[in-house]
């Protein structure tokens, strides 16, 4: 029956998109980072200095766990949000790069969390914090499964059946 696989091939192509929107961002961010957020990983490691603004959350993170062993970048975030009101009106960007992280104290991985907002005004301010590890399992596990098995679908073959024989 051709038309069934037709009909698979419309999730299957929007899952190809959804594994697109997922890991294209994080492969651009791994190649070419932010330059303040390379800064921070190298000042988590005490390798250099963060951005003026984000230097109190490095002293805390190396003074509560300290200096960053490892990090590996598995996320890239961008959310832009926009305020109206009579009169006036506010931006907010929030970007946020996730790592599987190895401190110097902490004997497991963790998911750390870099976060940078920039508001309208100019004020930009940044925050580090732990992640669930489930929300990463979430957001980059379920895309290829989901891919997967529409493109399963798509190729499948129908079972046949073998009828009584005369």
């Amino acid at each position: 029956m051709p038309n069934r696989k037709k009909l698979w091939l419309i999730p299957l192509i929007l899952a190809g998109l959804w594994v697109g929107l997922v890991f294209v961002p994080v492969l651009i961010a791994v190649a070419f980072p932010p330059a303040d957020f390379s800064q921070i990983v190298g000042a988590l490691e005490r390798h250099g200095t963060p951005p003026p603004l984000a230097a109190d959350y490095v002293n805390r993170w190396v003074g509560g766990v300290g200096s960053l062993q490892r990090a590996v970048p598995v996320g890239y975030f961008v959310r832009v949000e926009a305020t109206f009101q009579l009169g006036a009106s506010r931006n907010l960007k929030k970007t946020q790069m996730s790592y599987i992280a190895w401190f110097e104290n902490i004997h497991k991985p963790i998911l750390l969390l870099i976060e940078r907002y920039d508001a309208s005004g100019g004020e930009r301010t940044y925050n580090i914090a732990e992640g669930e590890p489930a929300s990463i399992v979430r957001a980059v596990g379920l895309p290829p499964l989901a891919f997967l098995f529409f493109l399963y679908m798509t190729l499948k073959k129908k079972a046949q059946t073998s009828g009584p024989s005369s």
